[in-house]
């Protein structure tokens, strides 16, 4: 019998790559987003269903669970923006953090046992050394960290109600998967670097930003870990996988080691379109920006058998063709 995975945000960026993988291996998926920052996009596969829904409405969530089969949850609905978080606060701890108290309300009302959560390495902060372990300070610096942090305590608190879980923090997630042809696409304005290089690319964009070249780097800018989103989906069903198989509750780090400045990423970018790349440096850094993140991937390696497949050329060269 199918599994049935309700993806909440399953229409964003991760959403669709990890839906994708999942209906290849034959889980029956439901995905609710309520199309603020995404796009309704069809697969076209029985086993899949689209409800338009917001996770701030309890009434049409009840509704939703009540009807529905549910085996496990991956919850990635939420805002995601650190420079936005700290102009928006009262809509970040709503959204992400009101939004997930009403999942979990769903999962204890409806027993449902299991539960993956995007988190994210914003939780860290400035780290105290590098690269990040699990159980490394958690000191968030900008309001998107901390509402993932406070996610991820009440989580925990929950394994008392018999709620299984997966905590990824994921790194940067960057690339496209060819041959579904699922990109960063959001509504609204892009601010992640590999996507904002892209735009350029393809003329959609005059010129990238990069804010600040003052952090304590090689070369001033920040140092980010990139990894795939096709590595990113495969380590969601290995998840699965593990918790149907374990029922134990875990936290990774869900990154690569592929770590590199802005500036580095501009160049090898270069390098592959073989021409020069229009970008700016702002002299002001972004409020809430670390100056390196990247990932100890050796938990997630054991525990998981998770092993990233591409690397950054691969992600660059996806993402611009």
């Amino acid at each position: 019998m199918k599994k049935t995975i309700l993806i909440t945000g399953g229409l964003g960026y991760i959403g669709k790559n990890i839906a994708n993988l999942l209906l290849k291996n034959n889980f029956k998926i439901i995905v609710i987003d309520n199309l603020i920052n995404s796009y309704e996009y069809k697969f076209k596969n029985d086993n899949y269903k689209f409800i338009k829904c917001d996770i701030l409405n309890q009434i049409k969530l009840e509704k939703i669970f009540k009807k529905e089969k549910i085996d496990l949850i991956i919850h990635e609905a939420g805002l995601t923006k650190v420079k936005e978080s700290e102009e928006k606060i009262i809509e970040y701890f709503d959204v992400n953090i009101v939004g997930t108290i009403n999942i979990l309300k769903m999962m204890e009302k409806f027993k449902i046992k299991y539960l993956i959560f995007a988190s994210s390495a914003a939780v860290y902060g400035n780290p105290e050394k590098i690269p990040i372990n699990e159980n490394d300070l958690k000191r968030p610096i900008n309001n998107y960290g901390f509402t993932k942090f406070i996610c991820e305590k009440l989580i925990n608190k929950c394994e008392k109600l018999g709620i299984k879980s997966i905590i990824f923090r994921y790194f940067n997630v960057a690339g496209k998967n060819i041959e579904s042809n699922l990109y960063y696409n959001p509504k609204g304005n892009i601010t992640h670097l590999i996507p904002s290089i892209r735009n350029v690319i393809k003329k959609n964009k005059e010129k990238i930003i990069i804010y600040g070249n003052n952090f304590n780097t090689k070369d001033g800018t920040c140092i980010r870990d990139y990894i795939h989103i096709d590595d990113l989906a495969q380590a969601h069903l290995l998840a699965i996988n593990y918790l149907f198989k374990y029922q134990k509750s875990e936290i990774f780090n869900l990154g690569s080691k592929n770590k590199y400045s802005n500036l580095e990423i501009i160049k090898l970018s270069e390098n592959i379109i073989k021409n020069k790349i229009n970008f700016e440096i702002s002299k002001n850094k972004r409020k809430g920006d670390p100056d390196i993140l990247y990932a100890n991937t050796k938990n997630i390696e054991k525990k998981l058998k998770f092993h990233p497949t591409k690397n950054i050329i691969d992600i660059l060269s996806d993402e611009f063709i």
